[in-house]
């Protein structure tokens, strides 16, 4: 037993060392494989606990009934461990740091674990906690989202849960309403939970960084008044902090091009942006979604003449891209190809035609899922470089 207890106090220490995790707000997570059969923890009928010491005891006393108050007390308290060394396992599941069991495997234990009576009341709200956990990261669909919301609300309100706990399940219930996850707050309140954050000391020095990240990404995204643009511009320059994972400074300078592309810094240069976008575009550890917007503007910075990093040509292609790729949004590849139109337009380009150019023009013109200015704007040249035009004319038009 001493032995057993000796086990599990070792590995709750090195659980218990995991720093904060870092929500990153950005569009796509990827969803880990589960193994399709996963392993349950039956829990060990008495007479079958042959490694507990309570087993050799009960043997020992049986004619002694006066001692079954004790046997059933150390019975529980097996029981109790076999909660707890299961726990464990599955915490060091969620923090990714074992293979041995699948992220199904975990959920079914923490599952186990919460819905066990024998387990104490702190075990059972711990394992609720990083089951809510593991859906914010989009490593299961045996929560909803909702359902994660309402135990990291329970979390946050209850001060049994040390100070440092709290705050993270603050800090996730923010990072679910960024993005766009649940109703249950309002960008408002998100603002107000990230600022009080920031400024907590019992919090940890990254967790304080990335909750003025995620105000600087809201701000970014148009969602608050609570930040100016020079505000959120001077907080993501300073997430090039070391203390940050690489992917979380490669994403704020991402955001930081972004600013310069819609001309709400002047931070940053034209040519710098443009770099960073190109550095991002070509950057395998970048998420997908991120590199296929990064080229994306790289395009749209050469269509504007804002750049000198491309050519026409190499904007066309990276258009062209986007516009093919089946995992951009609707939106995004409309949007690519109104400006491969545009090129057209201007005469910079003979990778597509008139027609083609008028066709996607017309498409774009009419697409409510692109911004009623880029409809506008597509109308508008429809009626200013197309209005003669043959519609069967497949050759390049010279123009003016």
């Amino acid at each position: 037993m001493i032995y057993k207890l000796l086990l599990i106090l070792a590995i709750f220490l090195s659980v218990t060392q995991w720093d904060s995790v870092a929500f990153p707000p950005s569009e796509e997570t990827d969803n880990p494989t589960s193994n399709p059969h996963p392993v349950a923890i039956p829990a060990l009928n008495r007479e079958e606990r042959s490694d507990c010491p309570a087993g050799s005891l009960q043997m020992q006393t049986q004619q002694e009934p006066t001692n079954n108050a004790a046997m059933d007390l150390l019975a529980k308290a097996c029981e109790e461990l076999r909660a707890e060394a299961g726990y464990y396992q599955a915490v060091l599941c969620v923090q990714n740091r074992t293979e041995a069991l699948t992220d199904a495997e975990a959920m079914d234990i923490l599952t186990q674990v919460r819905q066990n009576p024998q387990a104490s009341d702190r075990l059972r709200a711990e394992a609720g906690y990083y089951q809510a956990y593991m859906r914010v990261m989009n490593r299961t669909d045996a929560l909803t989202d909702e359902d994660a919301m309402d135990i990291f609300t329970r979390v946050s309100q209850n001060p049994k849960f040390p100070a440092s706990r709290r705050i993270e399940a603050d800090y996730s219930r923010a990072y679910m309403r960024a993005m766009n996850r649940t109703e249950a707050l309002t960008d408002d309140a998100v603002m107000g939970l990230l600022a009080q954050i920031s400024q907590n000391l019992q919090a940890s020095a990254s967790r304080r960084i990335e909750a003025d990240y995620s105000r600087a990404y809201m701000r970014v995204q148009n969602r608050t008044e609570a930040l100016t643009d020079a505000e959120a511009m001077d907080i993501l320059t300073r997430v090039k902090n070391p203390e940050l994972p690489a992917w979380r400074r490669t994403e704020a300078d991402y955001w930081r091009a972004i600013m310069r592309v819609q001309n709400r810094t002047q931070d940053l240069t034209d040519a710098e942006a443009t770099r960073i976008l190109v550095q991002i575009s070509l950057n395998l550890q970048a998420p997908a979604w991120m590199r296929t917007k990064a080229a994306y503007y790289q395009g749209y910075m050469r269509v504007q003449n804002r750049t000198q990093d491309l050519t026409d040509a190499e904007a066309m292609n990276l258009l062209a891209q986007v516009r093919q790729n089946p995992q951009a949004s609707d939106r995004l590849r409309a949007e690519a190809g109104y400006y491969q139109a545009v090129l057209c337009v201007q005469n910079r380009t003979e990778a597509i035609t008139d027609k083609d150019a008028m066709n996607i023009l017309t498409s774009v013109s009419q697409n409510l899922q692109v911004s009623s200015q880029i409809r506008d704007k597509a109308k508008a040249l429809l009626e200013t470089s197309f209005q003669n035009a043959p519609q069967t004319n497949n050759k390049k038009r010279k123009r003016g």
